[in-house]
């Protein structure tokens, strides 16, 4: 009985609290919107589109996307606050 106690605490530390898998979807978000802004819509040899190369698709939108990837890290290392 005692061994079944141990092994459900374990169970329970190893998960994350609910405030990190918000900060996760909150990330996740982060990431879609820059998708979303680096999108550049179809496109072919008799419609050329020029605004492939504008800033906000080369600089903005990766380093949107990087917040995004970096904020995941930060949400899943965050330590579990007590209250």
């Amino acid at each position: 009985m005692k061994d079944m106690n141990k092994k459900q605490d374990s169970d329970l530390q190893k998960r994350l609290p609910a405030f990190n898998i918000y900060l996760i979807a909150a990330s996740l978000l982060i990431i879609v919107i820059g998708l979303i802004v680096m999108y550049v819509g179809p496109d072919s040899e008799a419609n050329f589109e020029p605004d492939i190369f504008s800033d906000r698709r080369i600089i903005v939108a990766p380093i949107i996307i990087l917040i995004g990837f970096l904020s995941v890290i930060f949400s899943i290392l965050c330590p579990r606050f007590k209250r």
